[in-house]
């Protein structure tokens, strides 16, 4: 049980942690003026001032990306398989659980005795399961956060970019 509940408290942070986290960046990329506002900052001091305006759009981009997301997918790739791991640790205590029920049945003890180790036993299996399911579920609202984060930020490239050749021709 206690490398479950281990397995339980680095799962729930990680995840909750990336959630909060691009949370102001969702914020950001959903409201226009406050993100032209951001991306400016992003131009004036990242890109080179003599290039032309269509490649330093596409270069600030790709920075606001690079930061934005930075780390996530891998975050998210051991948020998943950790998520997938703790229904098989849970399992892992079961089989240990009836093993040692199996060894009190074959010394002698009462059926009460092994049936109650048994029961014993799967609570572990149960309290993985337990955890496994909301941690998929909260992997999957981070990796939507992550999608609509791209999606808003590819619509707001398009926009400036067609922007700039309507205005730049």
């Amino acid at each position: 049980m206690i490398p479950l509940c281990a397995l339980s408290v680095y799962i729930y942070y990680a995840g909750f942690g990336m959630y909060f986290r691009l949370a102001p960046y969702a914020r950001i990329c959903s409201d226009a003026n406050e993100f032209k506002r951001e991306f400016g900052k992003v131009l004036e001091m990242e890109t080179k001032e003599g290039a032309p305006m269509e490649l330093r759009l596409k270069s600030g981009f790709g920075i606001v990306r690079a930061r934005m997301l930075t780390g996530v997918d891998r975050r998210l790739k051991m948020l998943k398989s950790l998520s997938a791991a703790a229904p098989l640790l849970g399992l892992l205590g079961t089989v240990s659980g009836m093993m040692i029920c199996i060894g009190a049945s074959a010394e002698g003890g009462s059926e009460s005795l092994v049936a109650e180790g048994i029961s014993k036993a799967l609570i572990t299996t149960q309290t993985g399961l337990c955890i496994a399911i909301p941690a998929m579920v909260l992997a999957l609202a981070v990796q939507s956060r992550v999608q609509n984060i791209l999606t808003e930020l590819m619509r707001l490239e398009n926009s400036m970019l067609e922007s700039e050749a309507k205005h730049g021709s």
